[in-house]
């Protein structure tokens, strides 16, 4: 068996294997915070990408809220106990006590004093806070797209699921500190504090600032506050800040009233569900076919031929992505960073070095990169072959966009032609070929590492670059 047609049975395997069904995604997937997997958003599970919201009336239900909080008394063995817990919460609160945890000072005077910490966190779960199909319905573009039966134009815009519904998670530490001149714990006045905290949650509470006597304690014994926050509303950050004891309870009541708006939080779960399911969409939806019944076949050839146009698009963004990459970054080095010439006006090849962007302060031999060897790796030729790929994928080898028999252009087109619920895109020739380009998606690390270039330093005429690289 020839390796391409192994492949090409493994992608098709992988693709045939995308459920047509909700799904529930908890995992990194949708730890991104620069995307917003928002209600009724398109979603492509083959892709992991997010596409339009293509609702134009959106009716949701009343979420629900698991609320926690809880004190710990912070002592010199802390670390044991919280480096054994895991998971994304715990590293969070590990940084934030390692930040601000402190033992002792003396003062001028040789005084010694000791620090004494309390770590306070609350945090709020919402969930079930998910889309009301019966009283939502699809934008005015969108269902013009279904009654012209462009079912393709529909998943690229809409994507081939919609976000049903979206779980959230928010978390408010406070780290407060006082010093005693003994190393012993100042038992009666951290049960004042714990009680004070007790009482920002009450509804009711009818004091509203604490009493004289507490607060000449608090500042006798130098109580200071800290306070990391994350997943909260924009519009009471600046409730958020603790500069004494009576705005820390400010700031505590700020952050939970922030917590409750059902769009605020860090997503944590996302339901998703193919448009398939969703019966506006059914009965809008014109069938290339005579039948006008979208039955379990159908539905399942449309699911999988929505996905498989779905990593088409994928790859098409991809490619050409890297290519404009590549050409802006060797752009910048040629226009910004002009090689020395023989006038001895330009920059030195050898000396001019640019930092790995991952690193950025680092002169590390293995971290930065010569402007001579950057421009002998990132030649022109190399350039343009990062757009023959995107252009051989779309057109076929022979690279003729009138040929109409091979490449993704060509496959899609006869996709469309025969319709997208009549049979599954493996019966299509241009279809078929695509298989292996389809496993893979460009990841060239050297682009990543080192584009668009940092300049770091420039070595001294006396140190010459050793450095040989063969990066592929």
């Amino acid at each position: 068996m020839k390796l391409t047609t192994l492949l090409g049975s493994l992608c098709a395997c992988a693709l045939w294997a995308t459920p047509t069904f909700a799904q529930v995604i908890k995992d990194n997937r949708i730890r991104d915070l620069g995307v917003t997997p928002s209600l009724g958003r398109g979603y492509s599970v083959a892709t992991n990408t997010f596409q339009s919201n293509c609702l134009g009336t959106i009716a949701t239900t009343t979420p629900s809220y698991d609320f926690k909080y809880r004190y710990v008394d912070i002592e010199r063995d802390w670390e044991q106990t919280f480096s054994k817990k895991f998971g994304l919460d715990a590293s969070f609160e590990f940084l934030f006590i390692k930040s601000n945890y402190k033992f002792s000072y003396s003062d001028s005077r040789e005084n010694t004093y000791y620090y004494h910490s309390i770590f306070l966190k609350f945090n709020l779960d919402s969930y079930y806070h998910a889309l009301d199909e019966s009283n939502s319905a699809l934008s005015d573009s969108a269902l013009n797209l279904l009654t012209k039966g462009d079912a393709v134009g529909f998943f690229n815009a809409c994507g081939p699921y919609y976000v049903k519904s979206v779980g959230r998670h928010s978390d408010y530490m406070a780290f407060l500190t006082y010093t005693t001149r003994s190393s012993q714990r100042d038992v009666h006045f951290e049960a004042q504090l714990k009680a004070k905290i007790n009482g920002f949650f009450k509804r009711g509470s009818v004091e509203t600032e604490v009493d004289t006597e507490f607060a000449q304690k608090t500042r006798d014994s130098r109580l200071q506050i800290s306070i990391w926050a994350y997943g909260m509303g924009k519009d009471k950050l600046a409730d958020l800040i603790a500069t004494d004891f009576d705005s820390f309870k400010e700031a505590a009541q700020s952050a939970l009233e922030s917590m409750q708006n059902p769009d605020v939080g860090i997503v944590t779960a996302m339901e998703v569900v193919p448009w398939i399911e969703n019966t506006e969409f059914q009965d809008n939806l014109k069938l290339k076919t005579e039948e006008d019944q979208l039955n379990f076949r159908k539905r399942d050839i449309l699911q999988k031929n929505a996905e498989f146009v779905a990593s088409i698009e994928r790859i098409d963004r991809n490619q050409r992505a890297l290519a404009h990459k590549a050409y802006n970054c060797r752009s910048i080095l040629v226009d910004n960073f002009p090689a020395e010439a023989d006038s001895g006006e330009g920059y030195d090849p050898d000396l001019t070095m640019f930092a790995d962007v991952r690193y950025p302060g680092s002169r590390r031999s293995d971290r930065t990169i010569s402007l001579g060897n950057f421009l002998s790796i990132l030649t022109p030729s190399k350039v343009d072959d990062y757009f023959t790929r995107n252009e051989t994928f779309l057109f076929g080898e022979d690279l003729d966009p009138n040929s109409g028999e091979d490449g993704a252009y060509a496959c899609v087109d006869q996709l469309e032609e025969q319709g997208m619920d009549v049979d599954f895109y493996s019966k299509i020739d241009a279809c078929r070929n695509l298989d292996v380009r389809l496993l893979s998606v460009p990841v060239v690390p050297f682009l990543e590492n080192y584009c668009m270039p940092q300049y770091s330093y420039t070595k001294p005429e006396s140190e010459e670059s050793t450095m040989l690289r063969a990066i592929h």
